[in-house]
């Protein structure tokens, strides 16, 4: 049986397609609209901003929330819950590009139906990323966006 999939990121929905397991998605990031089945999907995240404004009335919009300590976006824990996932994966470069890796950490203690790993993307480079996809239950299937993204 294949594995449940949340992602918390466009871009690792994106990779998670890529590679053959969009059928395994169960949820993802409310940002996430590529590619066009993924939109069914229940959104798991959402943004404490308003989208609304010009640049820097969101710029200060997102200061303001970062000065309380609070992190850009936050998980809908009710659907995560219900979205039971074997595998949330995320990032942890960047706390305003995403739901923040102690938010997913926190929120994946409370799924007490189910052990729950974390898959964090961390590649600074193209054949990192090319690594971490070899090794997903796809395998060679994953070295298919590489040879697209190189000249």
């Amino acid at each position: 049986m294949s594995p449940r999939v949340a992602s918390l990121l466009p871009a690792a929905t994106e990779i998670v397609c890529a590679v053959g397991a969009q059928a395994d998605l169960v949820g993802v990031s409310h940002e996430c609209d590529f590619p066009e089945g993924v939109r069914r999907l229940p959104a798991l995240t959402r943004a404490r901003l308003h989208a609304a404004g010009t640049s820097s009335q969101i710029d200060r919009e997102v200061r303001s929330v970062l000065q309380d300590a609070l992190a850009v976006y936050e998980i809908e824990l009710a659907r995560l819950q219900a979205a039971r996932p074997d595998v949330i994966v995320t990032q942890d470069l960047c706390d305003v590009c995403a739901v923040s890796f102690q938010d997913v950490c926190a929120a994946t203690a409370t799924l007490v139906q189910q052990p729950t790993r974390i898959v964090s993307l961390h590649p600074t480079r193209l054949d990192r990323a090319d690594r971490a996809g070899r090794r997903s239950p796809a395998g060679d299937a994953a070295r298919g966006p590489r040879a697209h993204a190189e000249p």
